[in-house]
């Protein structure tokens, strides 16, 4: 498995990244005034109980790089930005580049089967639309493998040509014409962008070049490696506590991040966290900002409107059927996952239903009638105990990240009490034999502050709905 490779190498040479330096003439970015479109009040529903003050309202979009070269027709429109999921480039085994369906969390990709989607070289076409370029980046970046294809576009394996490091390429199609909508790896650069600013932080993709070539939009970012979907189903679908303990302290510290930069995720799932390489091959990454927006604006809290659901059901929140999300509903669908990684199923996953609305309604029925700690029977207690500290949170609660850390360092202990052993941080069942002194230490726990410590201000700026890929 490349993971278990990429965590033998390391003790040679950690993973090596591409400078990112400035853009060539040809590539164009999305700048603008950066404010979303105001739109009309949406109509409360009447038996909205988290939050009174309940409707969902519009922030600025953050600005780009300074020295990004402007295009007009790159402009996000954020009332009719496609809201897809895609991943970041994993190995040939699988979940790359994968369209979800938001209501009912299925995918509809040629990896499903597990299958490699390579091909020989970027000469190739497909039957959707032009063959991609074979180089992007003015030359820089030749593309030298398709790891992946989706209904909105693909991901190559690519090389640096000026360090000869290895990096991921994903790739859409630039629609053209008067109805054309922009494309969403717009909206994924600015936040990846943001998050390293004013640098990277541990967990997180770097972002090197955004652009458009030959009718085709593109990102380059670092390459990862297996996605943690690969990973429970090479564990048998389920793994055992000490490793659901350490990706949940893992998940905590990536989150609380996200949240200190005003941004919420909305599509927690196993596809959209994938391993490192090389040193980094233990730290799971957050990757897939293609649903994610701000939560914050202006020294504000957004309120949250009745809405349809934004994510994958399978794992989303209770109130994300009805509601817009905040802060408590990416932590709710962590507690989710964690379950389904320690048990292999939830109670809602394959329930009879003759339609995708109906089957959307019985899984939110079964999620509201499963109290957080019956659902984490069997389990240590922290993690029922993280599942309601989650679901108690009100809209615009600011979370203890410090708490919630401490639930899954207490599993360790008590993974250490029952083993006679310690606990180490890369001791995840999927990576297998390592020296620990080859891989990177993981970041001093810090509190970070959030941006809504010493404000408790409501924003009052409506926007427009925006409309939910199903």
């Amino acid at each position: 498995m490349a993971l278990r490779q990429a965590a033998s190498s390391a003790a040679s040479s950690a993973a090596s990244s591409p400078a990112a330096g400035p853009l060539s003439e040809d590539v164009a970015a999305q700048t603008g005034s950066g404010e979303e479109l105001a739109g009309p009040v949406l109509q409360l529903a009447p038996d909205i109980t988290a939050d009174p003050l309940s409707e969902e309202l519009a922030g600025p979009v953050s600005q780009l790089a300074p020295d990004i070269t402007a295009d007009a027709d790159a402009q996000l429109t954020p009332d009719t930005k496609k809201e897809i999921v895609t991943a970041a480039a994993s190995d040939s085994k699988g979940d790359v580049d994968v369209q979800t369906d938001t209501t009912l969390g299925k995918t509809t990709s040629d990896l499903d089967t597990g299958k490699s989607s390579a091909s020989a070289g970027a000469a190739d076409s497909t039957p959707e639309g032009p063959a991609p370029p074979s180089a992007v980046g003015s030359g820089r970046f030749p593309l030298e493998k398709r790891l992946g294809k989706g209904c909105f576009g693909e991901v190559w394996a690519g090389t640096d040509s000026r360090t000869n490091a290895q990096v991921a390429v994903k790739l859409e199609p630039k629609e053209t014409g008067p109805d054309a909508l922009p494309s969403s790896l717009n909206n994924e650069y600015e936040l990846m962008h943001e998050l390293k600013t004013p640098a990277l932080q541990q967990g997180f993709t770097d972002v090197f070049y955004f652009g458009k070539q030959d009718g085709f939009v593109y990102l380059v970012m670092e390459f990862l490696s297996t996605s943690l979907r690969d990973c429970l189903d090479e564990c048998g679908g389920k793994f055992n506590v000490r490793t659901t303990a350490l990706l949940g302290e893992q998940l905590v510290r990536r989150f609380q991040y996200l949240h200190s930069k005003a941004i919420i995720h909305r599509d927690v799932k196993p596809e959209n966290f994938m391993m490192g390489v090389g040193s980094r091959a233990h730290v799971c990454h957050l990757i897939d900002f293609g649903l994610s927006e701000k939560y914050f604006v202006e020294g504000r809290h957004l309120l949250s409107a009745k809405d349809t659901l934004t994510g994958t059901a399978r794992y989303s929140s209770i109130n994300a059927h009805s509601y817009a999300q905040s802060r408590r509903d990416d932590l709710e669908a962590v507690g989710h996952m964690l379950v389904f990684m320690l048990k292999g199923t939830l109670p809602w996953i394959d329930l009879p239903a003759e339609t995708d609305d109906e089957e959307l309604q019985l899984i939110h029925n079964m999620k509201r009638k499963s109290k957080a700690r019956e659902l984490c029977v069997g389990l240590p207690d922290e993690f029922g105990d993280f599942l309601h500290a989650s679901r108690s949170l009100g809209y615009r609660e600011r979370p203890d990240y410090t708490v919630l850390r401490g639930m899954f360092l207490k599993v360790q202990q008590g993974v250490e009490s029952a083993t006679g052993s310690p606990v180490q941080e890369h001791q995840l069942e999927y990576i297998g034999a390592v020296n620990p002194d080859s891989l990177e230490k993981m970041d001093p726990w810090v509190e970070l502050e959030q941006p809504d410590d010493g404000n408790t201000g409501l924003c009052f700026c409506f926007k427009a709905k925006r409309n939910t890929t199903t």
